[in-house]
């Protein structure tokens, strides 16, 4: 951009690096600045690029050497002299504008202050166009859809998504050719947009966010009223704004699941992130561990602010008793620290669409009262143990690719295993892939899993159960 507007005004422009200032002789680098500073006033109009100023200009009060803070000094005293220099405007660059030395930032040095936030959707629109336009495109590339699963992106991003799906198509050539055989020309298509994204994460969250999720509603057995609830909440303001704002409702501020450990609150978490192609952050206690007081509410505070930054986004608190709760010790209530931050984070959502917070807990007596209130976590939906019809098509999910014989009842088995929650049906499933698989090493041949295998591996998993309480 500073280019661009260099470019556009025909002004001289001197591009400076940070780095290329300093030096470790004593006073060499306080003259670097000051004949860059005469150089733009002899050939004004002039405009100085600082590209990553942090690293000339931080907080003195947060460096230790003598050489930092008597650049700061020097850059000051140049910029406080702009008024008798003519036309030389000074433009900065930096990522981490809060190390930047607070003297900087006030009128008659650096008098305004312009954020660069990553594209909307038509931003995204017009720099896929931009990087597109050199490329040999299939029909079925759609830009308009590629704009609209990109949330977070900025240009950079977007020009490594284009030139990965390239690479992509090239590697898909290079396997069906000779070593010797002359390259064809070919098209890059929709698929390998798709598969290059995989590779591909936005910079504005890539500090915390972790992979896409890839859980599908299908992969959920039952439950189907929470399903609705879920995509209801989600789907309609994200993918269809203009009939929830007739009836006034908007992407929910928080959303809180319950439910014994072992019921499928992740899993149900994951194939919202997945279902609404939104960026999905996880937060956990570890996320926010630290030994320094008020880090883990800066780390916190940060993790909001990309949020917001690449909206629409989804910031999931897993467990988040162990993140945020209050307990008793010795009588005493000690209140955890991160609880008045994250109260505040979402009393700071009032202008902000598009960010959700999706939580999920197993000791909902943790939670204090003042975040389950409206306005932050406005809507708590328990997940139950699953029915007799829920945990027949779990026990259908899991072992669907497994060698199952065709006399296999589900039915009888969701009855014997009435109680149990989806993690131990997955295990029951599990433990039955295993004893088939053993039974076949042991004879040699190739094992159907029955009822009986079945029913041996809920009575080990109840076994299990058992000795763990």
């Amino acid at each position: 951009m500073a280019k661009a507007i260099a470019s556009e005004t025909k002004a001289h422009f001197i591009h400076v690096n940070g780095p290329e200032i300093m030096n470790k002789f004593y006073g060499e680098s306080e003259a670097k600045i000051r004949e860059i500073f005469k150089e733009a006033k002899s050939k004004a109009p002039s405009i100085i690029f600082l590209d990553e100023i942090d690293s000339i200009a931080p907080r003195r009060d947060y460096v230790h050497g003598d050489v930092e803070k008597r650049v700061v000094a020097q850059l000051l005293a140049l910029m406080d002299g702009l008024e008798s220099r003519g036309q030389v405007v000074v433009i900065g660059a930096t990522n981490m504008r809060d190390l930047l030395d607070p003297a900087l930032r006030r009128a008659g040095r650096f008098d305004k202050e312009i954020a660069i936030m990553p594209p909307d959707k038509a931003g995204r629109f017009k720099i896929l166009q931009i990087h597109t336009k050199g490329m040999k495109l299939n029909k079925d590339v759609d830009l308009n859809y590629l704009a609209d699963i990109t949330y977070g992106f900025v240009g950079s991003d977007i020009a490594a998504l284009c030139k990965e799906a390239g690479m992509v198509a090239l590697r898909v050539v290079l396997s069906n050719i000779g070593p010797d055989e002359p390259i064809p020309v070919f098209e890059i298509s929709m698929d390998n947009f798709i598969q290059a994204m995989r590779e591909i994460e936005p910079s504005s969250t890539r500090e915390y966010c972790t992979d896409t999720p890839t859980a599908r509603w299908e992969d959920i057995g039952g439950f189907e009223s929470i399903k609705n609830v879920l995509r209801i909440l989600f789907e309609e303001p994200l993918h269809h704004p203009n009939l929830c704002n007739e009836y006034n409702i908007t992407l929910p501020k928080g959303v809180l699941l319950t439910g014994t450990s072992g019921s499928g609150k992740t899993l149900f978490a994951k194939a919202v992130g997945n279902f609404t192609k939104a960026n999905f952050i996880t937060v956990n206690g570890l996320t926010l561990t630290s030994q320094w007081t008020g880090r883990a509410e800066k780390i916190l505070h940060d993790i909001f602010i990309k949020a917001k930054q690449c909206a629409p986004c989804i910031i999931f608190f897993d467990e988040i008793d162990r993140v945020c709760c209050h307990y008793f010790d010795g009588g005493k209530e000690v209140i955890n620290s991160c609880i008045g931050q994250l109260i505040n984070e979402f009393d700071n959502f009032e202008n902000t669409m598009g960010v959700t917070v999706l939580a999920a807990t197993s000791k909902i007596e943790l939670i204090p009262a003042d975040l389950l209130r409206e306005g932050r976590f406005e809507y708590v939906i328990h997940i139950p143990l699953p029915d007799l019809k829920a945990r027949e098509a779990i026990l259908k999910i899991h072992a669907g690719k497994l060698p199952i014989a065709s006399t296999m009842d589900f039915k009888k088995l969701a009855v014997e295993t009435a109680g149990m929650n989806g993690a131990e049906l997955a295990k029951i499933c599990h433990q039955a892939a295993f004893i088939a698989l053993k039974k076949t090493v042991e004879t040699g041949t190739k094992t159907k899993i029955e009822y009986p295998i079945f029913a041996q591996a809920v009575a080990q998993v109840v076994d299990e159960k058992k000795r763990r309480r």
